[in-house]
């Protein structure tokens, strides 16, 4: 972005090891960076994510797992694992063809129905008052 004589943005690099295992670095146009690993194959359908700053590994390591296996999706994340009072996130998802059930921690259960439009029907979308 610009502004002015000002120019300002984020960049990303990417290194790909193989097709189950790649690194990450981002840089906020701050100087913050984050760099994150990913890797999946362990298990069919997994995929761990692990992510610091590196100026406060500590305070700032996040692991993020999440699993796909036919209508089943789990995810559970740990964040402040370094720091003395870890924080876990989970949520699993189950479809159920035209609803939905999802739970999380802390708990909080949602029940969704998705209408199928028919094809021979024409979609319009609203027009804004």
């Amino acid at each position: 972005m610009s502004k002015g004589t000002d120019v300002s943005g984020d960049g990303t690099a990417t290194y790909v090891v193989d097709r189950d295992l790649s690194a990450e670095l981002k840089v906020t146009d701050k100087g913050v960076a984050k760099v994150s690993v990913t890797k999946s194959g362990l298990v069919d359908g997994l995929k761990t994510v692990a992510s610091a700053n590196p100026s406060d590994v500590a305070k700032s390591l996040k692991l993020a797992n999440t699993l796909l296996s036919g209508d089943l999706g789990v995810k559970a994340d740990v964040s402040n694992c370094l720091g003395g009072n870890p924080k876990v996130e989970a949520s699993a998802c189950l479809n159920l063809g035209d609803a939905q059930v999802r739970t999380t921690t802390p708990p909080r259960t949602r029940l969704g129905f998705f209408a199928k439009p028919s094809p021979n029907r024409r979609q319009t979308a609203a027009k804004p008052s």
